[in-house]
């Protein structure tokens, strides 16, 4: 399937992004769950199950996003992995390590909902990549 026929816009303001209800912190921290894409470097972060799943949806929208001509088709094919991302059961969420230490990665509440450009610019960096299918995110 192909995204770029679809406009889409992302929808910010749902619980998966919301963190609004705590304004002592920039963000929640939660625990990732199985559908999450973790934001961040290392073979942890490359093994989690969430990452292997954005890299094949990736992979599989790739030819879609070189052969996009407009850049708001590459940004609609962008937009529809990450809502494919959130529509998994139970919704998937781009995750940033909120201490920024290795050591935090296995903890309870060492994760961070990243901003909705992060995580934009996170899928538009995977589409643009030439790396083999499997490295590192």
């Amino acid at each position: 399937f192909c995204f770029a026929a679809e406009p889409q816009q992302l929808d910010f303001n749902n619980s998966k992004y919301n963190t609004s209800h705590n304004k002592r912190r920039s963000a929640m921290e939660v625990r990732p769950n199985e559908n999450d894409v973790l934001l961040g470097r290392g073979h942890f972060v490359n093994k989690y199950p969430g990452n292997q799943r954005f890299r094949d949806i990736v992979e599989e929208q790739k030819p879609f996003y070189i052969a996009a001509v407009k850049r708001k088709d590459k940004r609609n094919i962008a937009i529809g992995i990450i809502n494919a991302i959130q529509s998994s059961n139970p919704p998937g969420r781009f995750l940033v390590d909120s201490k920024d230490s290795k050591i935090s990665i296995l903890s309870d509440g060492a994760w961070e909902v990243a901003s909705p450009d992060k995580a934009l610019q996170k899928v538009l960096h995977r589409l643009r990549e030439n790396k083999a299918k499997g490295e590192n995110d």
